[in-house]
């Protein structure tokens, strides 16, 4: 978003300024015998506010300046020109309808998920005469534990929602550095960085064992596809986006 407003407007805003004044006026006669004298005073208060630069605000910014030239800023709305994905390249911008949710493999790590659970499981599970049911050691136990709170610690707090472009074929996916929205239909707007065509396979981005191949090793990876675990994988039509906003 920083990046795309300050091409535009030849840098980046922090803040903007606004000065108000209100201008008062009195009026006094003083007569002596003949003559007249006129007194007369004038009082300005002026006011200063100044307002952050958020978010929000550079987006609609962004709205405005692109609206009118989508052309020229490779700007492309999905609901205007459904045939808009068919034309798409890495660097475009990408408006579209969908429903977006957060990936199965992100929601272990996530506050609520399996993460935040691990530690009452334990607990319980040191109780004097206390079992953990042998479903719960069959699923999280050898290890599996250890290896959960590994994955939420490398993922550093990140999050990774995906869904379906509305009437269309494609999904989108997308790494973000906080905690996920809450998931269901939205407007979202998003620089594209990856397309991938139908019956191709990409991993997750942001997972942890991506940072642990080299290119090579993940590009044979991604020729070989996911097998019979499709957690950490998309299969295409997709594209894989940098969000700029999300509307509800």
């Amino acid at each position: 978003m920083n990046q795309y407003v300050s091409q535009i407007e030849d840098g980046l805003r922090r803040s903007a300024s606004r000065s108000v004044s209100a201008e008062k006026g009195a009026n006094a006669e003083l007569t002596a015998k003949v003559l007249k004298f006129g007194l007369s005073g004038r009082q300005v208060d002026q006011e200063s506010q100044e307002y952050a630069d958020d978010g929000p605000a550079r987006f609609e910014r962004l709205l405005a300046l692109v609206e009118g030239d989508e052309e020229q800023f490779g700007w492309h709305d999905v609901q205007e020109n459904p045939d808009a994905l068919s034309g798409l390249r890495p660097g475009h911008l990408l408006a579209f309808a969908g429903e977006l949710y957060e990936a199965d493999a992100s929601k272990i790590s996530n506050p609520g998920g399996i993460l935040s659970m691990l530690p009452l499981a334990r607990a319980i599970g040191k109780l004097p005469g206390q079992k953990a049911p042998a479903e719960f050691e069959a699923a999280l136990g050898g290890g599996t534990l250890e290896a959960i709170e590994s994955f939420g610690a490398a993922m550093e707090g990140r999050s990774i929602i995906q869904g379906d472009i509305l009437d269309t074929d494609y999904r989108f996916v997308s790494l973000l550095p906080a905690a996920a929205p809450q998931e269901g239909d939205a407007y979202i707007v998003g620089k594209v960085s990856k397309i991938w065509k139908a019956g191709e396979w990409r991993m997750l981005p942001g997972l942890p064992i991506i940072s642990q191949l080299t290119r090579e090793q993940r590009r044979e990876a991604e020729r070989k596809g996911p097998g019979d675990n499709t957690m950490m994988w998309m299969e295409g039509p997709a594209v894989q986006l940098e969000l700029l906003a999300i509307y509800r």
